[in-house]
């Protein structure tokens, strides 16, 4: 190929992407799934084509899919890092966090300076139990892009005894990404706080659900309960 014509397939290319991006970003995400696959039929071994279209049927709730079309990118493009950071979400969107840990680490690696795939990690890592890593992990997140700094503002704001604050700053976040365990823990502990028991022991039923692993959840589960005598309903959870 020459590089005349090769530079006017990676323009096409670039084209494609784009205008599926940018319809993505209207919401349309059924015509943005659309572009990708016309572009995918057109240049079947470009990865970014791969990874976008994985990227687009993982928001839309079909996790397998997507992690097929990481697979894919990565069957032909082995260590291509958009792919590895997918598949680690798409493992994560499948409750496989252990599985997920391992893609986002080497996603971080080649990615050093993405903030969203530390903070991907720092789930993955919450959700599979390693506190201290996934602290870690958030930490460096946040150091990259302030702006995603939103739980930790708000778990301040709770610390200084302004729940009503903490939680409209944890709901905005929490209506980006619904699934933050760490974000819906916070929220159970604001309600726990507030006296709210009922939407205390559902949200932080909720964060269980997400994340098996995550010990901070399931104590502050069992406080709610110990103070009802209710030991049954929490040693239920810990002896699945």
């Amino acid at each position: 190929m020459s590089s005349s014509s090769s530079s006017s397939q990676t323009d096409s290319i670039r084209a494609f992407c784009d205008h599926a991006l940018n319809t993505k970003k209207a919401g349309d995400l059924d015509e943005a799934e659309l572009i990708c696959r016309r572009a995918q039929v057109i240049y079947a071994r470009d990865p970014n084509i791969m990874c976008l279209l994985g990227e687009i049927v993982l928001k839309q709730g079909r996790p397998q899919e997507a992690h097929s079309w990481f697979g894919l990118a990565l069957k032909n493009f082995p260590g291509y890092p958009r792919a590895l950071d997918g598949t680690g979400r798409a493992l994560l969107a499948e409750k496989k966090p252990a599985k997920a840990v391992k893609f986002l680490q080497k996603a971080a690696k080649a990615l050093p300076n993405r903030s969203s795939t530390h903070l991907a990690l720092g789930r993955a890592l919450t959700m599979a139990g390693q506190g201290p890593e996934a602290e870690s992990a958030i930490k460096r997140a946040l150091e990259l892009d302030p702006d995603k700094a939103t739980v930790a503002r708000a778990a301040d704001a709770l610390a200084e005894q302004r729940p009503d604050e903490a939680e409209k700053i944890i709901r905005e976040h929490l209506g980006k990404e619904p699934d933050d365990p760490t974000a819906l823990r916070l929220l159970g502990k604001i309600a726990m706080v507030s006296n709210r028991r009922k939407p205390a022991i559902r949200l932080l039923k909720k964060t269980v659900e997400i994340a098996p692993d995550f010990i901070v959840a399931w104590n502050d589960l069992a406080d709610l309960y110990m103070k009802d005598e209710q030991f049954d309903q929490i040693t239920s959870g810990w002896l699945q």
